[in-house]
């Protein structure tokens, strides 16, 4: 990792909802409960809780643009990933929809560098040089739709 991204500091806030028990979220549960029937969907619980996630310093939600936020959660992913492999020695299948949307090549070809190659890894992608983010395109299996089709090519 520090080989491709500097060390950067990582912090996560969570904050729970003010006087949240066990005892209270059952008793705020059972009293939201016709309420919650009528909304088709629970008012409260571990759903609602904030979590906040800093990058740098950078407060991610309220300070990062589109393609900060973007790579955090990418990264995030691959981390999971990595985590996932190492507590259960089994192999995740990682499914990373429009990657390159509003990153950057720089940041694109990072995210890349990554992602393990042992884990087998699905990318889609709307961006039409995508083979200028691999350094050996030729190691891709690639699978390109041809637009108004039902045939795609197999590069």
């Amino acid at each position: 990792w520090e080989k491709v991204l500097p060390l950067k500091k990582v912090a996560i806030q969570y904050i729970p909802p003010p006087n949240e028990s066990k005892m209270n979220l059952i008793s705020d549960l059972f009293n939201r409960l016709e309420k919650d029937k009528h909304r088709r969907q629970t008012g409260i619980g571990p759903h609602k809780d904030r979590i906040n996630f800093f990058f740098d310093g950078l407060d991610i939600k309220n300070q990062a643009s589109q393609g900060e936020k973007k790579f955090f959660l990418v990264i995030l992913k691959i981390a999971e990933a990595k985590f996932y492999y190492k507590k259960t020695k089994q192999k995740p299948v990682l499914l990373l929809d429009d990657l390159f949307a509003k990153l950057d090549q720089s940041r694109g070809k990072k995210i890349l560098q990554l992602i393990d190659s042992e884990y087998q890894t699905f990318i889609t992608t709307t961006d039409n040089s995508i083979e200028s983010y691999f350094d050996d395109f030729k190691k891709v299996n690639f699978i390109k739709l041809e637009n108004n089709s039902h045939l795609c090519s197999v590069a």
